[in-house]
């Protein structure tokens, strides 16, 4: 409901449920993956002609390909490269702002609806936001650059988890990422939803184990978190 091109949906055609408004966003997404993977790879250093090139690679990689028609991975997909890219500025400048982008980045890639998609692009967040804290730590030889970096880190998906509270928290999509699903809804609704649970609904696939994807020891890890 909130991912910002839903949005302008309405602005394509007074009739959004069309083949050819589909196909617009389609474009759109397929766009943003393409600068937003300039973007990160600027945020690496990469020259104009290596961006470009990466661009290249990521916005026709098979899985973007393959998933052209399911509007919800290229748009956790294309907001997830965005938030990548702000992320990296964050660690590089320790810049609080950056931070803040990111988060709201990654708000949008779970408005965007597809948990798993979303899910790997916090994993490689998460792994690479800390090793590149970590480098620059190396670089600086100070631990307080650690500390900072991984503040910055920890900020963006803060700022990323509340800001998408305002589409997760609603009452159907409580019981849509719950086990509350298997009830009828006047008795699922008869008792508060608890606060560990939480967690669980901004990224649902945290709560169902993945072995044939990530192998039994990180599935089941998930599965605990």
């Amino acid at each position: 409901v909130f991912h910002p091109t839903n949005l302008v949906l309405p602005l394509f055609s007074s009739r959004p449920a069309t083949s050819e408004v589909m196909d617009r966003l389609v474009f759109l997404q397929v766009v943003l993956i393409g600068l937003g993977s300039v973007f990160l790879a600027r945020g690496f250093g990469f020259g104009c002609l290596g961006s470009v090139a990466a661009s290249l690679v990521i916005s026709h990689a098979g899985f973007v390909v393959s998933h052209l028609c399911h509007l919800p991975v290229i748009c956790a997909l294309a907001a997830g490269l965005w938030m990548l890219g702000a992320l990296v500025r964050a660690v590089r400048d320790l810049d609080v702002r950056w931070s803040l982008v990111a988060g709201l980045c990654l708000a949008c890639s779970i408005f965007a609806g597809h948990a798993q998609t979303t899910l790997f692009v916090c994993y490689g967040a998460a792994a690479g936001g800390g090793l590149l804290a970590a480098c620059h730590a190396r670089r600086a030889r100070s631990w307080r650059r650690l500390g900072t970096g991984l503040t910055q880190c920890v900020l963006a998906f803060v700022v990323g988890g509340f800001a998408a509270l305002v589409q997760v928290l609603p009452t159907m999509v409580l019981l849509a990422n719950s086990s509350r699903s298997i009830l009828y809804p006047d008795q699922a609704m008869l008792f508060s939803f608890p606060p560990r649970a939480f967690p669980g609904l901004w990224f649902p696939a945290l709560y169902h184990p993945m072995p044939w994807r990530l192998g039994d020891g990180l599935g089941y890890a998930a599965h605990t978190m």
